[in-house]
C-alpha cells in the first residue's frame, strides 16, 4: 500500500463564523479542521493533492470543497446551488410549528464541476436537480423527498464552442409529501435518457428504465412515535432493466430487457 501523508491546515483552532461579519450575533464554531493536502509518497514522482474550501463570503456553503489541485498542476473546481425537498425523517426533537420547515427543506448540491488539466482544454459538467413542477414553499405537499429529475450536461470542452454539450436526464422515483409517508422505492432510478446535444437541439439516443423488488422491513425498535421504518424497503434490488434504442428510426423502437430473478435468501447463523 502506498505511503500517504495528510496535511493539516495552518488555522487549526481558529474560529469560523456561520455568517458574514456584517451580520450580528453570528455563532462562531471553534477548532475547525479541514483536510488541505494529501501526498502519495511512494509514487514516482510523488503525487501531491491540495484542497480548498469556501469561506464566510459564501455564507450558505461555508466549508464546502471548492477546489482541488491535482498532481502536475491540473485542478478541479466546484460551484454549488440549493434545492428544496421534503424531509420526512427530520430529527425527532423538532415538534409543533418547527416541523413546517421540513416540508420545503434546503439541500446543498454541486451545480458545476470544472476540470482544467492545463493542456489547453477545460472540461465542464453542469448539474440540475429539479423537484416536481408543483413543489414550492407555498405548496410543500407536492414536494418529493428527493429530486424528481437530475439533468447532467457534459462533460464538454468550454474552450471549443463548436462541440455541443451532451445531456443525460435521470428520472427518480418519489412520493409527494401530501401522501404522508415516503414510498418504498423513493430515490431510486426510474429512467435514464441519453441525448446527443443539449437544449432544443438535443436528440434522444437511448433510454433505460428500471423495475425493482424489495422486502418489507420489520417494524422492530424503529417505530418511535411518527417515525416508522416500515415506510422503507429492505434488500432493494433491480428486477428488470429495459433499454430502448431511440435513434434506430423504427416505430416502435427496438428494446432489450434484462430480468434479474432467482434471488436466494442466505440463512442466518443459528
Amino acid at each position: 500500500m502506498p505511503q500517504v501523508r495528510v496535511s493539516e491546515p495552518d488555522g487549526v483552532g481558529r474560529g469560523v463564523t456561520e455568517c458574514p461579519p456584517s451580520f450580528f450575533n453570528c455563532p462562531t464554531v471553534q477548532s475547525i479542521t479541514f483536510l488541505t493536502g494529501v501526498a502519495v509518497l511512494e509514487a514516482s514522482p510523488p503525487q501531491n493533492y491540495a484542497f480548498s474550501y469556501t469561506s464566510y463570503e459564501q455564507p450558505f456553503i461555508i466549508g464546502s470543497l471548492n477546489g482541488v489541485v491535482l498532481p502536475g498542476s491540473g485542478d478541479v473546481s466546484y460551484n454549488y446551488s440549493i434545492q428544496n425537498v421534503w424531509r420526512p425523517d427530520f430529527p425527532i426533537i423538532f415538534t409543533g410549528g418547527t416541523i413546517a420547515q421540513f416540508g420545503f427543506f434546503p439541500v446543498l448540491g454541486v451545480s458545476t464541476r470544472k476540470i482544467d488539466l492545463k493542456d489547453g482544454k477545460v472540461w465542464m459538467t453542469e448539474y440540475q436537480r429539479l423537484n416536481t413542477a408543483g413543489c414550492a414553499s407555498t405548496n410543500p405537499g407536492a414536494c418529493f423527498a428527493n429530486p424528481q429529475t437530475v439533468i447532467l450536461d457534459g462533460p464538454y470542452d468550454v474552450s471549443d464552442p463548436t462541440v455541443m454539450k451532451s445531456r443525460t436526464i435521470h428520472t427518480l422515483n418519489g412520493t409527494p409529501a401530501s401522501s404522508g409517508s415516503p414510498g418504498e422505492t423513493d430515490g431510486t432510478l426510474h429512467e435514464v435518457t441519453a441525448y446527443a446535444g443539449a437544449g432544443a437541439q438535443a436528440v434522444p439516443v437511448r433510454s433505460a428504465t428500471y423495475d425493482y423488488e424489495f422486502s418489507e422491513p420489520d417494524h422492530g425498535c424503529m417505530a418511535v412515535g411518527t417515525f416508522d421504518k416500515a415506510h422503507y424497503a429492505d434488500n432493494m434490488r433491480v428486477s428488470r432493466t429495459t433499454t430502448t434504442f431511440l435513434d434506430d428510426g423504427a416505430t416502435p423502437h427496438a428494446f432489450k430487457a434484462v430480468d434479474n430473478c432467482g434471488w436466494a435468501k442466505i440463512a442466518t447463523a443459528p
